[in-house]
């Protein structure tokens, strides 16, 4: 129960940090153009860390998601962006931030980047690992990826596959 409520803390965290980011009119972050990355959760949070936060496993413990997680760059509103390897959002999408594991986008109409989401999924040959409420967890390529799409608010947030049970949870 405490990871659930960890989790959507953390996304919650991230969306609102996000949509502040794109008012404030500063340039968001470029994350480096390094294909593959090691995320590791169970590090002390950092000001800058864009992990997160550490997730208590069951004896109070911070739970580590060990793997490597595989992306590719990309371009949308004319920023390069990490996203993982295979999935593809229009190139026109209004981005508003984009991290090292995480992409949040602000279309008032979610329907394209739903449709590209899951489409470049299936071909990529990722599998819908759970459906939740606004969106979906896929995994593929040693990647676990949360997909959520709601006007005006569209996140693709990521982790090593060993984070597909944490993602789930929504």
């Amino acid at each position: 129960m405490r990871t659930k409520k960890s989790l959507a803390a953390w996304l919650a965290g991230l969306a609102a940090v996000s949509l502040f980011t794109a008012c404030s009119g500063d340039d968001p972050e470029t994350p480096t153009p390094d294909g593959t990355q090691q995320v590791e959760t169970g590090a002390p949070a950092d000001p800058g860390d864009t992990n997160p936060p550490p997730v208590e496993g069951e004896e109070g413990e911070p739970q580590t998601f060990e793997g490597e997680v595989s992306t590719e760059t990309i371009t949308a509103n004319m920023m390069e962006m990490q996203i993982p390897t295979g999935l593809r959002i229009p190139e026109d999408a209004l981005v508003t931030q984009a991290l090292p594991t995480s992409i949040m986008i602000a279309d008032a109409d979610e329907t394209a980047v739903v449709e590209m989401v899951n489409a470049s999924a299936a071909e990529a040959g990722y599998e819908v690992f759970a459906e939740i409420p606004g969106g979906k967890v896929f995994v593929g390529h040693g990647n676990a990826v949360l997909f959520t799409a709601y006007p005006n608010a569209q996140l693709i947030t990521w982790g090593p596959e060993s984070m597909k049970d944490v993602l789930a949870q929504g």
